[in-house]
Formats: structure tokens, sequence, C-alpha cells
């Protein structure tokens, strides 16, 4: 009965040290998981503690078989330099021209398209006083209604960090470039293409 009880001790202990090295083990890890119009095409890729996701987005595709192609842009944050994800499987960035309103017209809710639909909402959400999106200029670009507002929409790639676009430190405003965000241990981060919808003041 003893030797039972202690052995039956001895597993629990094992057990206990072996949760807690994988817990330990997924603390000191980071995963990669690209979606594409809304399919996954990869999961859970580990990744590098302390390099950039540029690193890591370009390590897996070189690694997996996909053309990737980068375009380098001016930066405010580090060496002034952004990189931006041109291509990847052959899918760029396309910008949106609707079939309901040609470029240099206004829109308003009698237009029915429902992308410019969800651009207007961003416009609001983000910029009340902007009074929703105005003139469209085509091309995936339109200017809102009042104030300095913008907004693109296309399809494009994207990243996020647990959930969010990484964001400079010094400025919560600026978000970072791929080659500007270090993973840290437990990050997920998440590479998608599909529509993009982005509002800023100009």
């Amino acid at each position: 009965m003893r030797k039972l009880k202690s052995l039956l001790v001895a597993i629990m202990a094992f057990a206990m040290v072996m949760a807690m090295s994988s817990v330990a083990l997924a603390a000191d890890t980071a995963t990669l998981k690209v979606v594409v119009n809304g399919e996954v095409l990869a999961e859970n890729v580990a990744v590098n503690v302390g390099e950039s996701v540029f690193d890591a987005v370009d390590n897996w595709a070189k690694t997996a078989g996909y053309a990737i192609d980068w375009t380098t842009v001016t930066s405010t944050i580090g060496d002034k330099t952004g990189k931006v994800l041109k291509s990847l499987d052959g899918k760029g960035s396309v910008p949106y021209n609707s079939e309901n309103l040609d470029p240099y017209e206004y829109y308003d809710s009698s237009v029915d398209d429902q992308t410019l639909a969800r651009v207007n909402a961003a416009l609001l959400a983000k910029y009340p006083a902007s009074e929703g999106l105005g003139l469209w200029m085509g091309n995936g670009v339109g200017y809102s209604n009042d104030g300095p507002y913008m907004a693109y929409v296309g399809d494009d790639w994207t990243f996020t960090v647990n959930g969010s676009r990484p964001v400079d430190a010094n400025d919560p405003s600026v978000e970072l470039y791929m080659n500007q965000a270090t993973i840290a241990a437990g990050d997920v981060i998440v590479l998608n293409y599909g529509e993009t919808i982005e509002v800023w003041e100009y």
C-alpha cells in the first residue's frame, strides 16, 4: 500500500513538473498565424522571440516556399524606414473601386455600396466631426464631408500582435511597421490579407 501511495505521489509530482514546464515553454515562445480572405493559410508557426515581425514573416514565407516582396517606406521611427509587405503568394494591394459611385462623386446614404458604407461608418466612429464620407476620389481613396480627414479602403496585408496594431511607445498615435515591432515571449502575431479600411487626419 505504501509503495502504491509513493508511486502515485511520484506520478503526480512528475505531472506537475511537466505541466509547469509546458507553461514555461509556452511563455518563452511566440507564434504566427496567416489568414487570407478569412481562410487560415498557416497557424501556430513558431517564431523567434527578439526578432522583428518582418523577420518572422519573411523567414516563414521563404521556408514555406512562397514568393514574397517588400517595399521600403519612410518612417519617423528608428532608422526612419519601414517595411511594407507588397505581395505574398501573388496577392498584393488592390485599392477598392466602386461599381455604384464614380470617381469625384459624393457619397451619401442613398448610394448602394456596402463597402463605402463601412468606410463612412469608420470615419464617423473615429472622427465624429467629419460628418462621414464625402468626396469619393476612386482608387480606394475618399475625403470626409467636413474637416481634414481621409479614408482608404482596399484589399491589403495588415498585421496585429496580440489582437492590436503595435504602436510607438513615445507616440501611441503612430503605428509600427513590421520591421519596427519586436516579438516578445507569448506574442501571437496574425498576418491578414483582406479588406482594410484606414482613416486618418491629414
